[in-house]
């Protein structure tokens, strides 16, 4: 059976549906035979089934609807699969201005492209889009881009509020990071290189260890079996290579 997938990425999340090749059209699937599909559909199909069967995805008549929070989990290969971009070969710069607890404290992000150079791409949820490019976050990435809008929009709150508000910003960049974030550290400037898209290359300098962003090409594989498992493990994107700039967060 000739199968394909057509994907819609929404502000609620991914809308997945399967089309058949019938004589003159596509027309959509029902779930329950998407899995009757061949070579790395199948296994993307049975991934997703088994999403549905956990209550993380959620069935539309003959779709189904992943979170941004799911679809950022997923490995290339799934994702490839079901038509959604690769990884984004960008990097962001975090600014925090003013204390954690001030009315106006606000964290700015300032994005670039592969080349360094200052971009500002429209966001939906895990993917973004810039000029004619567009491409999905990794999960650390996209949890903590989902933190820094919420803390942002606490501004102009009480102090409880906007404290409260920073505590998922917090962990989200100690998972970024894989480093503690202390309350008396401080925020002056943070660029964090997007998971599977780039490596840091580290070297000596009179000055002491110089890193420099490695943009990495995207591997495929070459051949996959029907039934080759996809485990929770695979659906998640190694941490962040990141690096401070300048300064620490203070809480």
């Amino acid at each position: 059976m000739k199968l394909r997938f057509k994907t819609s990425i929404t502000p609620k999340g991914i809308e997945i549906a399967w089309l058949r090749k019938s004589v003159l059209s596509w027309r959509p699937a029902p779930i329950e035979e998407w899995a009757q599909s061949e070579g790395r559909e199948r296994v993307a199909a049975i991934h997703l089934q088994d999403l549905l069967d956990r209550d993380e995805a959620m069935a539309l008549d003959c779709a189904l609807l992943l979170p941004h929070s799911v679809a950022a989990r997923l490995n290339s290969m799934i994702a490839d699969a079901i038509g959604l971009p690769p990884v984004a070969s960008l990097s962001a710069n975090l600014a925090f201005e003013g204390r954690v607890e001030q009315r106006e404290s606000l964290i700015r992000v300032r994005w670039f492209d592969r080349n360094l150079r200052v971009i500002i791409p429209q966001r939906i949820g895990a993917f973004l889009k810039w000029g004619s490019d567009e491409g999905r976050l990794s999960r650390q990435l996209f949890a903590l881009m989902e933190a820094v809008d919420g803390f942002n929009a606490s501004q102009g709150t009480e102090q409880d509020q906007r404290i409260k508000a920073w505590g998922p910003v917090q962990d989200a960049l100690r998972q970024t990071t894989s480093a503690d974030v202390s309350s008396d550290d401080y925020l002056a400037g943070l660029t964090i290189f997007q998971a599977g898209a780039f490596s840091l290359e580290c070297r000596e300098t009179g000055g002491g260890p110089a890193f420099r962003p490695i943009l990495m090409s995207r591997s495929k594989a070459s051949s996959l079996e029907d039934d080759a498992p996809v485990t929770e493990a695979e659906g998640e994107a190694p941490a962040s290579d990141a690096r401070a700039m300048k300064g620490r967060m203070r809480f």
